[in-house]
């Protein structure tokens, strides 16, 4: 297949995707998050069409990959953001002229936590919260830790940290006992943000 982007992209248009995984090329040393553009025009000509096409490219963070972890895919959106905003005249009257919605509107984080913690990584509080207001979609599945190795969502064995507030159960008691709150309720209510039509429940 000669072009193989446009193929990938009509494969998607057939199967009404409204989302497509693309990767960060296999790992190299010295990668910089402007490279993704520069190497090829693959990345370019991918974000034309899923502008034309209302396609959303969700980048994930895949261990072989250059953006590997949480930490390297909230570096890349960090510096996509800046050369967005550094852009010259030049190139945003060329992206008017293409028609082509803002280029974070088609390009998002797909956030795969398993695949952080494959790494060894363990994501940050500040990471995820600059990649949370670009995520639409993240990656699901579990991992045995004792044997170091991904699978399908809830046949893993991660345990409880408390000391590090990390929780794979909600369990009010244990929780309550951790951060020293004295006695709880045997529930838990969720807050939906923001609120709901109506501004219910209170």
């Amino acid at each position: 297949i000669e072009d193989w982007v446009g193929h990938a992209m009509q494969i998607a248009v057939i199967l009404g995707a409204p989302h497509m995984r693309i990767f960060s090329y296999l790992r190299y040393g010295g990668f910089r998050p402007a490279d993704l553009g520069k190497l090829t025009d693959h990345l370019s000509k991918l974000l034309g069409l899923a502008g034309h096409y209302d396609i959303t490219l969700q980048l994930e963070n895949e261990p072989v990959c250059n953006v590997g972890n949480i930490a390297e895919l909230a570096a890349f959106f960090v510096a996509d953001e800046k050369a967005s905003k550094e852009a010259t005249p030049d190139e945003e009257e060329e992206f008017e002229e293409q028609g082509s919605q803002p280029k974070l509107r088609y390009l998002r984080p797909l956030v795969d936590i398993a695949n952080a913690w494959s790494t060894g990584e363990r994501p940050s509080d500040a990471d995820i919260a600059v990649l949370a207001p670009l995520t639409t979609a993240i990656h699901l599945k579990d991992r045995v830790l004792s044997a170091n190795r991904t699978v399908p969502l809830g046949d893993g064995d991660p345990k409880d940290q408390p000391d590090q507030n990390l929780w794979f159960a909600r369990d009010p008691a244990a929780m309550a006992a951790a951060r020293k709150w004295g006695n709880v309720a045997p529930f838990y209510v969720d807050q939906e943000a923001p609120l709901p039509p109506g501004g219910l429940p209170k």
